[in-house]
């Protein structure tokens, strides 16, 4: 018996919508109808979703969560753990030609003259710090919300220096 068994490597990613299916609707004895109904939405919507025939969008998330007493990044996690399962899978001959950034490239080649007047006007202006609590120009008239700073030579070293995760986190963060 045993060498009629077939061994799977790995399992296909997992569908929010057998997560609803069997973790909520099945065990609760609710019907697509009735979720719906309370929820705001078509019937249609959530027996596609329970049929893993759609994703499940923010709107249907924020729903979901209301009704179930979960919340909508539990949803939105599944659906974007699917998607990215899918495209990984789907994709992955594609994606390995795709050579990383090295921020240290950057570094490589020197400033061009255009660039080395970009900095120079920018060390010599007023900086705008994001946590000062009131933001004034040079001129004196109160700013609204400051704009991200323009990496000059030293922050890219030290984000270059950075393991990678913190690298995209810090850019993202400005």
């Amino acid at each position: 018996m045993a060498s009629e068994m077939e061994i799977v490597e790995t399992l296909p990613p997992m569908h929010p919508g057998e997560v609803l299916r069997e973790e909520f609707l099945e065990p609760l004895g609710l019907s697509a109808g009735r979720v719906a109904k309370a929820c705001g939405v078509p019937r249609t919507r959530i027996e596609r979703i329970a049929n893993e025939e759609i994703g499940i969008t923010g709107d249907t998330a924020a729903r979901l969560a209301r009704f179930f007493g979960t919340t909508a990044e539990f949803w939105l996690n599944l659906q974007v753990r699917y998607e990215l399962a899918t495209v990984e899978s789907a994709a992955r001959a594609e994606l390995a030609k795709i050579t990383r950034f090295e921020a240290t490239a950057m570094r490589a080649r020197p400033a061009s003259s255009v660039e080395k007047k970009i900095i120079a006007e920018q060390k010599s202006q007023r900086p705008l710090h994001p946590t000062s609590p009131k933001l004034v120009a040079r001129d004196g008239r109160p700013q609204g919300r400051p704009m991200a700073e323009p990496l000059l030579p030293r922050t890219a070293e030290r984000i270059a220096s950075w393991p990678a995760p913190r690298n995209a986190l810090m850019l993202c963060l400005g």
